[in-house]
């Protein structure tokens, strides 16, 4: 049987996969656990410097030094598991009270209220895990995988079937969500916890009291930007989801969370493409949901049939996908979407701005971070202690792209840029100042976007020194 409960064993298995993605800061960690962890490397240190020793050149006295090390290490960890524990422990008890709840706070973003809980309070977090793994186990629901919907459109769209593309967007989806509606299914289903189900609604009747009641209905909506609304949003769109791709003429159905993109390998007969996405917006608008619409000019809704020789382009996650039919066959490239292109423009621009205001102040940190920023932006990393090995940036982003137009854009502009250090730097000495900037200039050179995403480039960056990086660009 499914344990839901929010105890400590629950939370070790939380704290070892947060842990390892970088999400629990050590300084967030109760003082006796730093101070064992900082023992703890300094032992490590202790041991290596021994062990670098060959074996016959050891004294009997750095042998007897290693024996007491290693001992003392295995008792630092025997420690260090005793502390998390009880830690572990103090939060279920907190978590298990009656007053406990999960609050929420909102900022506002690009226009829209994005909401998060306090991430320095570890209840919280904890709480908030397990509910998501609650939700997830239970309904037997998760987010799409955005990788494995792009290779299967790539495949699928290499064909000689005559088929219709539908690539549509729900206008405001999570706060759309009919509350009544999401309820409903979840007390439905008498598995869930009593203690889940109480938090759910509560941090909804908190989301309803904290949102704007002007872009949003009385009982609607989930609170974008909190971990449980990703599967909450899945969990109200299961059935009609699992209804349109069970549909004779669906070849491919997909939706990553609000972007969705059909493949039909017919239109059924009687009916045109667009009176097929008629019916397709009332299925949805059943759900109190609505469907981008062809000619509303957002730009993110098209109705496309390939009867004839077309060209044509659609931008979907992250990519802009050229379709072309020429003789009954159809040809795909995959390109950088426009807002990709552009959003790696501003972080160049960015890291060049952080470098001009910098050399104020420091010209060797400055330069440092504009070739840190460069490597972050042209490479690629593994994710902080990802046993998984995850690995993301420039080529493992855009795994997919057919066309190295774009990277080569990105090369030029790079190259453009003006390098523009404080103009007082060397004390006005413009000789010294013309050197270092071109030096500089050969060294930013070096860095083409193309031959990086070829070389599949990998840069090691600590999450501290992420963080620092992700802040100004």
């Amino acid at each position: 049987m499914l344990d839901q409960s929010f105890s400590a064993h629950n939370f070790c298995t939380i704290y070892n996969i947060e842990n390892r993605k970088g999400h629990i800061e050590l300084d967030d960690m109760p003082t006796d656990f730093r101070e064992c962890v900082a023992n703890i490397k300094q032992n490590k240190t202790k041991i290596q410097e021994i062990k670098d020793i060959a074996e016959e050149k050891r004294t009997d006295d750095e042998v007897m030094e290693l024996e007491k090390a290693q001992a003392e290490l295995e008792r630092l960890h025997e420690a260090k598991e005793s502390i998390l524990d009880q830690y572990l422990h103090n939060l279920s008890s907190t978590i298990r009270q009656r007053h406990f709840k999960i609050t929420l706070s909102k900022y506002i973003k690009d226009g829209k209220e994005i909401f998060c809980l306090d991430s320095s309070s570890h209840a919280m977090f904890f709480a908030a895990k397990q509910l998501q793994y609650n939700i997830h186990k239970t309904f037997k629901v998760k987010q799409s995988n955005r990788n494995s919907i792009l290779n299967c459109i790539k495949s699928l769209l290499e064909t000689r079937r005559p088929i219709s593309i539908i690539r549509t967007d729900i206008t405001s989806f999570y706060e759309s969500i009919d509350q009544k509606i999401l309820l409903n299914r979840i007390e439905d289903n008498t598995l869930l916890s009593p203690k889940s189900r109480a938090f759910i609604k509560a941090i909804l009747n908190q989301y309803n009291n904290l949102k704007d009641a002007s872009t949003s209905a009385a009982d609607k909506g989930i609170p974008r930007g909190v971990g449980i609304s990703a599967y909450l949003s899945e969990l109200y769109l299961k059935d009609l989801d699992t209804i349109i791709k069970s549909r004779p003429e669906v070849m491919f159905y997909a939706r990553y969370v609000d972007d969705i993109f059909i493949i039909l390998s017919c239109v059924p007969v009687g009916q045109t493409i667009e009176t097929y996405y008629q019916g397709l917006t009332a299925s949805f608008a059943e759900m109190e949901l609505s469907l981008k619409q062809p000619n509303d000019g957002s730009g993110k809704c098209q109705l496309i049939t390939f009867n004839n020789d077309i060209s044509i382009d659609i931008q979907y996650l992250g990519y802009k996908i050229v379709l072309c039919r020429k003789k009954d066959k159809l040809f795909v490239t995959f390109y950088m979407s426009t807002n990709k292109v552009n959003k790696i423009k501003r972080r160049i621009d960015a890291a060049f701005l952080h470098f001009e205001n910098l050399s104020k102040i420091n010209i060797h940190d400055a330069r440092k971070d504009l070739i840190d920023s460069l490597n972050f932006i042209t490479g690629n990393f593994s994710l902080c202690k990802s046993k998984a090995n995850v690995k993301i940036g420039l080529f493992y982003n855009n795994s997919l792209l057919d066309s190295k137009s774009d990277l080569d854009e990105l090369t030029n502009y790079l190259h453009g840029k003006i390098i523009n250090p404080y103009f007082l730097l060397f004390h006005g000495n413009y000789g010294f100042r013309k050197t270092y900037i071109s030096n500089l200039r050969k060294r930013i050179e070096s860095f083409d976007f193309s031959k990086r995403w070829t070389d599949k480039n990998m840069y090691k960056f600590t999450l501290s020194r992420l963080k620092q990086i992700d802040s100004w660009l």
